[in-house]
């Protein structure tokens, strides 16, 4: 067991300290590790340690005569001098590295099912300096879709750990964006602290069991408080009264010139995290354009991505007029390259489905139509129900019963017979002729001269 370390072992780089007044190191489950300290400069330091620029790298170590260790590692997000007699105090704060993925929001969208958890964090994590995330859990396809919208990479990555019941644990001793997830099983020092306060966290456990549905025991939300000089690592097993227990959450803190280590112990299974929703998606609407339609699903390019593979796109339902269950009704499904709005009524992005564009040009609201990209539509107006191909043929059904049929070219056909009677009078007319014939060769003709000509194998006048 390792004596108490005292103020005059801790070692600050970069700064040059006379002596360090105050020292406080905190870490824990899915947050990020913070440093704040106070130490005393010479006159000849103080401006130049105040300019230090933002996110500038700082270490905190342990030297003394029995160890050499690591005990913070970070960037400073803040920083101030205050004249003391003919010293200056130095302020300085400071986070992990894992702050810099929880700075920036994103919106983009995660629809390849097939892909790993695993895969999709590294592709956040290698974005960022020296990035590295360690899975102390088993890799699977995610089988379902994920959305980033208007959350930071830290956000959304405790949100798809947390789908596993898993926590975030930043490194605190190691330079880099670097934290793994998942209960570690690296480490095995004995704790022996007589001094201790022992906590049993039963409305944690109730929630875990009901609400998630965990396999845990009352023992795992046993949580033990105690102090140490040992330094032992976010995470990290140990064992406790004869037990396995793991490191929680920390504190390193510099009391009346001594460093005070203070731990959090418990079960693997207390470290385990409720789920978190995707709550900024619930009642929003994202636009795309579709890229494939398959019954009544649509693959979609959403706008908040840059690109979108079609073979890995994620199958949206897609919400047709007086649709049924049982696949009857109407169905109007848009076509490849029409824009579509993906909305998500809830916050699993699972619930997500199809609905139609909101139309970006101006138009008469009495007047409604439905139309294909092939200039194939029916016009519902305020007197008629017009149906129209290419604008080449048109049918009208007037209010006032009129129907006309306009067109290049005009053919009625029938199995059996066509009858057309009229109350009143019937018109038929033609520029040129108008030719009554049958089958069997009877023809009567109608000519542009005037002429009637009768035409068959036996033609009988009353």
């Amino acid at each position: 067991m390792h004596e108490a370390i005292t103020s005059g072992e801790i070692k600050v780089s970069p700064f040059d300290f006379i002596s360090i007044q105050k020292l406080k190191i905190t870490a824990g489950i899915n947050e990020h590790s913070s440093l704040y300290l106070v130490g005393l400069l010479p006159d000849t330091q103080k401006d130049k340690d105040l300019y230090t620029d933002h996110e500038t790298p700082i270490v905190v170590s342990i030297e003394s005569q029995l160890q050499s260790k690591t005990i913070f590692c970070g960037m400073i997000t803040e920083i101030k001098v205050t004249a003391v007699a003919n010293y200056y105090e130095l302020h300085v704060k400071a986070k992990s590295y894992t702050y810099l993925m929880d700075i920036k929001k994103h919106k983009r969208s995660f629809q390849d099912v097939q892909l790993s958890w695993h895969q999709l964090i590294r592709q956040i994590v290698k974005t960022y300096p020296q990035g590295s995330c360690i899975f102390n859990t088993e890799e699977e396809a995610t089988k379902r879709i994920w959305v980033q919208y208007s959350e930071t990479d830290w956000e959304f990555i405790k949100r798809v750990a947390s789908y596993y019941h898993l926590g975030l644990f930043p490194y605190i001793s190691q330079t880099g964006t670097r934290f793994y997830i998942g209960a570690t099983e690296y480490g095995n020092q004995t704790i022996d602290s007589k001094e201790y306060m022992a906590v049993s966290q039963l409305e944690q456990f109730e929630y875990m069991k009901e609400h998630e549905k965990l396999n845990v025991k009352e023992a795992d939300y046993l949580m033990y408080t105690l102090k140490s000089n040992e330094f032992i690592e976010l995470g990290e097993k140990v064992q406790f009264k004869k037990k396995s227990y793991y490191n929680q959450s920390l504190t390193y803190q510099l009391v009346n010139g001594v460093v005070e280590n203070t731990y959090v112990l418990v079960k693997k299974n207390g470290l385990k995290q409720p789920r978190s929703y995707g709550n900024k998606l619930t009642g929003v609407s994202i636009e795309g354009k579709v890229l494939a339609v398959s019954g009544d699903k649509v693959k979609v390019h959403l706008e908040i991505d840059k690109e979108q593979n079609k073979s890995t796109a994620h199958w949206f339902p897609y919400s047709t007029p007086a649709a049924s269950p049982d696949g009857s009704g109407w169905y109007f499904m848009p076509e490849v390259k029409d824009s579509v709005r993906v909305y998500f009524p809830g916050n699993e992005e699972n619930e997500a489905f199809a609905i139609s564009s909101i139309r970006e040009t101006g138009g008469n609201p009495e007047v409604k139509y439905i139309q294909t990209i092939y200039d194939k539509k029916v016009m519902f107006t305020k007197d008629s129900v017009i149906i129209s191909a290419d604008g080449q043929a048109t049918v009208t059904l007037s209010k006032n019963g009129g129907i006309s049929i306009s067109g290049g070219s005009i053919s009625i056909n029938a199995s059996q017979s066509i009858t057309m009677r009229s109350e009143d009078t019937m018109n038929i007319s033609a520029a040129d002729s108008v030719t009554l014939q049958s089958d069997q060769g009877g023809k009567v003709i109608l000519n542009d001269s005037g002429e009637i000509k009768l035409n068959g194998t036996e033609v009988k006048i009353n």
